[in-house]
């Protein structure tokens, strides 16, 4: 995670290519976000992906959307994603799986998708939505793009209800820049259904993501040698090291608030 977004290239926005490994050796192959497998079980739970037509947004390196495929059977998945260098990783992985017939990838940038009305069965997403400011307009084209009967499934990073964040929630910020929108659970709610979607359920996972993170800490402790040579030192301490711990902070007040997200489009 770059320090300042000017220092980036242009397709490198929140994950420089010289930093994926190390996202890698904390979240696994292809992930890009907490919780691997087991996670994205946990969020597909009840939903059947049987043949289906997928969307990805924010698919990273592409490790779920291989599992989307291998594991519940999707007849296609499209991810798309803003930065380059982990659609690279992705095209790389997918054919080394030999899926490449079913999985696709897109590279876009921020704003409306562009896909035909009713074209996917479902709409997936895994922690990539806290990047997008403008949610109503998102919500309103992830239900453009569903058929009739499709569903809106994932995660997402949101925040607990407060008036004034505290010093530690500041610093959150202040640390990612004022990069991350993240709305309350209720919010969230209320924007889903303004888009118009129905049978809407959100589940806090601040609990589990609370122990998930303090291993991560102890992992990029470990690994602090490693970042700092791919990454410089102020990243180490300011991205990496120093984010986390403040992480740990905010989920353990609840300020930070990492959800499940399911929504249906009806008939």
């Amino acid at each position: 995670m770059s320090t300042n977004q000017n220092d980036r290239p242009d397709e490198e926005h929140f994950y420089p290519k010289s930093e994926l490994p190390i996202f890698e050796e904390i979240w696994g192959k292809g992930f890009v976000s907490p919780g691997g497998p087991n996670e994205v079980a946990k969020i597909l739970k009840g939903v059947d992906l049987e043949n289906k037509r997928i969307l990805d947004i924010g698919c990273g390196m592409g490790g779920i959307d291989i599992l989307l495929v291998e594991n519940y059977g999707a007849a296609e998945v499209i991810g798309i994603d803003v930065e380059k260098p982990v659609l690279e990783k992705a095209e790389r992985y997918v054919r080394e799986a030999g899926l490449a017939e079913k999985i696709n990838f897109v590279l876009v940038d921020p704003g409306p998708l562009k896909f035909e009305d009713a074209s996917f069965d479902t709409v997936f997403t895994k922690d990539a939505l806290l990047h997008i400011s403008d949610k109503q307009m998102l919500f309103s084209e992830i239900f453009r793009v569903l058929k009739p009967g499709g569903v809106f499934v994932g995660g997402d990073w949101l925040r607990g209800e407060y008036e004034e964040p505290s010093e530690q929630m500041k610093l959150f910020f202040e640390l990612t820049y004022n990069e991350f929108d993240m709305v309350t659970l209720r919010e969230y709610e209320e924007k889903l259904a303004d888009a118009g979607f129905s049978e809407i359920s959100l589940l806090s996972r601040n609990e589990w993501y609370l122990d998930v993170a303090k291993s991560e800490l102890e992992k990029i402790l470990s690994l602090k040698n490693e970042i700092i040579e791919v990454a410089g030192l102020e990243t180490y301490e300011n991205a990496w090291e120093s984010f986390w711990r403040v992480l740990v902070e905010t989920l353990k007040s609840g300020e930070f608030c990492p959800a499940h997200i399911c929504a249906k489009k009806l008939m």
